[in-house]
């Protein structure tokens, strides 16, 4: 989404996989979990940063020419990003886990 906000062109193949969606390795090491995590994170600051420097202007013009709105690219990562967390959460408690804190 990132890049899509800046009016770059995506290489899904450049991003891992023909699809865009690089294939999950098995078995996975806590490192390689702890790498992951962290790259999910720091892509979202960074998608946080370039978003506060978009004026109101910049967010009512479509990313790409006949494209959504940039103002709905970063509506849809809020809700995918909150659509995902809501499943942590209710594996979490599926599990037992939090069940005291929440």
């Amino acid at each position: 989404m990132r890049l899509r906000l800046q009016g770059q062109e995506v290489d899904r193949e450049a991003l891992g996989a023909e699809n865009g969606w690089p294939a999950i390795p098995r078995p996975i090491t806590q490192q390689e979990w702890e790498k992951s995590c962290e790259q999910v994170l720091r892509a979202n600051e960074e998608l946080a940063d370039l978003v506060a420097t978009l004026s109101d202007h910049d967010l009512a013009r479509p990313y790409a020419e006949g494209r959504a709105l940039r103002s709905q690219l970063v509506h849809g990562v809020i809700s995918h990003n909150c659509y995902h967390s809501c499943e942590i959460v209710s594996v979490r408690h599926m599990l037992g886990l939090w069940l005291e804190r929440s």
